[in-house]
């Protein structure tokens, strides 16, 4: 409490006058309008924002899959609604911890080790590399990734997994997919793209500016809004689940999209393994109703395009042209690998070994097409860093998906959370983890959110029930007794006396 109040005077001093200021500056001047409001309106964000800062931390989640839509303008485009929360964040946690708040300790977790030695191995790669000041430009993205995890875990409480957040990520990619659709059936050019070779009409983006990274970022909800068409006790919430999965698969199937749909339809069998025990009987039906209606618009949207020529080519990669692109990403990113397999060549040199190679030139789409990404996010990290940084790269997101199964196994004993939420978010990382194998962004905030997501769905099971809510056993709540896993005569671990350790 003391720490607000003092973050809140401190905030008044440094930002209300100069807003005051400001405001008397421009009332001033002629004409203003409704300029002259900005300074005070922002004082009131920004207090809001100094009393909660977790709302300018799910600002950041809500804008994830709508790239396109975070400038302020066309003019600066590079000044994002994410950085200023960002900054923003970082100016009040670093006042928190001055005037001695540690957020009790939510910040403590051993997937730092994991990232201070791949920060290191950065370091390394970048001053060993023949593009020195390139690598080194490139590791801002590795701080922000630092910053974003370090944000999650401070941010996010274990209630909040069930509640906000999932809220927050289905609503943000369901406004991208429904702007894609709008974009379709009103002819919006800035929610969609050229088909190019891919599909006789335009792609849709949505939020986004490509289309592939669009249809990984509508993947992500998916077995959250299946989750809750199984799961949610109200009606309503499961009918409107359902209809935003339609809208969310509509959207991801007019992207045209080849590894996404594949990969879609791999998570869609993942999510009938994991939920078919579940299903009652007039659930069938609704899923039924579903699987034809979504079979229907598949073969009619997808009929004019030559999405299932190019499918079809995956028997024989050496007729498209795309394929062998690819594999040539491939051979080149391995050889380098083999040359520099301890420290690789630097971070975001992967572009620029393509283009000094003999396939640059065979697979240029134009004159000046010879620099190209390697398509896949783990390669990138291998070819740049080498074994060195992506040993540990690979260690904080495998550790990260066992954490979610490991957690869930453990709430099957009792707890707060859904386990079945909690596997829910894992095979949403899985199927972001799946998507990039195909797409070059290795410090994409969903990775590194859902990172942040494991370490807090875990601290969580490991002290039984989260800010001392009463312990749960699927679902229900335990009314006394011991929790069921623990020995008799034992207090359950959050209770526990004297060292304020896990039981």
């Amino acid at each position: 409490m003391h720490s607000r109040i003092g973050l809140g005077g401190i905030a008044v001093a440094l930002v209300g006058l100069p807003a005051a200021a400001a405001s008397l500056f421009l009332l001033a001047k002629q004409p203003v309008g409704l300029l002259a409001l900005a300074p005070p309106v922002a004082v009131l964000v920004g207090a809001l924002l100094c009393a909660r800062p977790e709302y300018a931390y799910y600002l950041i989640v809500a804008f994830i899959p709508m790239t396109a839509l975070r400038g302020l303008s066309e003019q600066y485009s590079s000044l994002t609604i994410s950085k200023f929360a960002g900054l923003f964040l970082l100016v009040v946690v670093a006042l928190r911890v001055l005037l001695g708040d540690r957020f009790e300790g939510r910040w403590r977790t051993g997937m730092w080790g994991l990232l201070g030695a791949f920060l290191v191995a950065c370091v390394l790669s970048s001053l060993y590399s023949r593009w020195t000041e390139l690598s080194f430009s490139a590791m801002k993205e590795v701080f922000t990734t630092f910053s974003f995890f370090g944000f999650t875990l401070l941010f996010v409480r274990p209630r909040d997994l069930g509640t906000t957040l999932p809220a927050v990520l289905v609503a943000s990619s369901s406004f991208s997919s429904l702007l894609a659709v709008a974009g379709m059936l009103l002819n919006m050019s800035a929610f969609m793209v050229s088909g190019g070779s891919v599909a006789a009409e335009a792609r849709a983006v949505g939020g986004e500016n490509d289309p592939n990274f669009f249809a990984a970022m509508v993947l992500v909800c998916v077995p959250l809004l299946v989750h809750y068409i199984i799961s949610a006790k109200r009606p309503l919430i499961r009918y409107g689940a359902g209809a935003l999965l339609l809208l969310n698969a509509f959207a991801l199937v007019i992207t045209y999209s080849r590894s996404v749909l594949i990969m879609f339809a791999m998570v869609m069998v993942m999510l009938a393994l994991e939920h078919v025990r579940r299903l009652r009987p007039r659930d069938v039906g609704i899923v039924v109703l579903a699987l034809v209606i979504g079979g229907g618009v598949l073969a009619v949207k997808m009929a004019d395009s030559n999405i299932w020529t190019r499918l079809k080519t995956l028997a024989a990669p050496q007729a498209d042209p795309s394929l062998m692109r690819r594999w040539s990403y491939l051979d080149v990113g391995f050889k380098s690998f083999r040359e520099n397999p301890v420290l690789g060549t630097g971070l975001s040199t992967f572009p620029l070994l393509y283009a000094d190679s003999h396939y640059a030139a065979a697979f240029a789409l134009n004159e000046n097409d010879y620099e190209r990404a390697a398509h896949n996010s783990y390669l990138e990290i291998l070819v740049g860093t080498g074994l060195v940084g992506f040993l540990p790269y690979m260690a904080a997101v495998v550790g990260a998906l066992w954490l979610f199964f490991r957690t869930s196994f453990r709430l099957r004993q009792g707890g707060t959370l859904d386990p079945s939420l909690v596997r829910s978010y894992a095979y949403a990382f899985i199927s972001i983890l799946s998507a990039f194998m195909f797409l070059s962004w290795p410090f994409h905030k969903y990775i590194w959110l859902f990172v942040g997501i494991s370490v807090v769905a875990a601290r969580a099971a490991a002290v039984g029930s989260s800010e001392g809510e009463p312990p749960t056993q699927g679902g229900k709540r335990i009314r006394g007794g011991t929790p069921p896993g623990m020995p008799r005569g034992r207090a359950f671990p959050e209770h526990s006396a004297g060292t304020g350790k896990v039981a």
